[in-house]
């Protein structure tokens, strides 16, 4: 089945034949992030600031709600990690739920800027950037607990990239930054992608070896490694990154397949 948000609806489609919708599910307000699937429910937010918890075999079904996430979802899709759901909104806070029962807030993290962008959660640590210009790694049985942070050069409004040993995200300052994801207080490595001052990027994507994000220029920058990335000291953009333009940007991923 193919699970997607589109304006305050949630559908479930046939994942072979898309034009035969299942169910779907209304909200009270436009879906602006994705949504999020596992065996059992499908999650998604709204511009109302509630959290949704569907059934994943009929989303015209609903599980359970939560209305206090304070303000609006602007994109960020809700992360199931373990037992919870985490997600951002405009609040200022992340929020985490029970992923059985999202009605139940197990705890919530408060930061001094909005929360526009999913979190990542890998290693027992949920990774979250926001517009107060840093990077926050929090304990993710109880996101209430920083384990460390990271401050950067501007705006943080995508969702970080996480592998084995790294963190990376990109700040608004045109920057991408290269952290140790044991500990993202240690950077690793940065490297400028834009000169310019406000420039979207978005989540980076790694794959075989390589670094990949597409700015608001419709260029597509590849970073040829990751060990680490740092630019030459004259050269802010080295050999081994290329640039690759392409006609228009793509929209946000607001759907979910099994």
């Amino acid at each position: 089945f193919l699970y997607i948000g589109g304006g305050a609806e949630v559908y479930r489609l046939n994942a072979t034949n898309v034009s035969h919708q299942l169910d779907n599910f209304s909200t009270s307000a436009d879906i602006e992030g994705g949504v999020s699937v596992n065996e059992q429910y499908v999650y998604t937010t709204n511009r109302n600031g509630r959290i949704y918890q569907l059934n994943v075999s009929n989303v015209s079904q609903l599980i359970a709600l939560n209305e206090g996430l304070g303000a609006e979802v602007s994109y960020a899709t809700p992360v199931i990690y373990e037992d919870s759901v985490y997600v951002g909104s405009d609040s200022n806070n992340l929020y985490q739920f029970n992923a059985s029962n999202v009605s139940q807030l197990f705890n919530r993290f408060d930061t001094s800027q909005d929360i526009t962008a999913s979190v990542a959660a890998a290693h027992g640590y949920i990774y979250m950037g926001s517009h107060d210009n840093i990077l926050y790694q929090l304990n993710a049985s109880n996101i209430s607990v920083q384990h460390a942070n990271l401050t950067v050069g501007g705006d943080i409004d995508n969702q970080p990239m996480v592998n084995d040993h790294y963190v990376v995200i990109h700040s608004d300052d045109g920057k991408l930054w290269q952290v140790n994801a044991s500990n993202v207080s240690q950077v690793i490595g940065t490297r400028l992608l834009k000169t310019n001052t406000g420039s979207q990027i978005t989540s980076p994507i790694a794959a075989n070896g390589r670094l990949y994000v597409a700015d608001d220029s419709y260029n597509i920058h590849i970073v040829g490694d990751l060990a680490p990335i740092n630019d030459t000291p004259q050269d802010t953009t080295p050999p081994n990154v290329t640039n690759l333009n392409v006609t228009q940007p793509g929209g946000p991923n607001q759907g979910g397949m099994v």
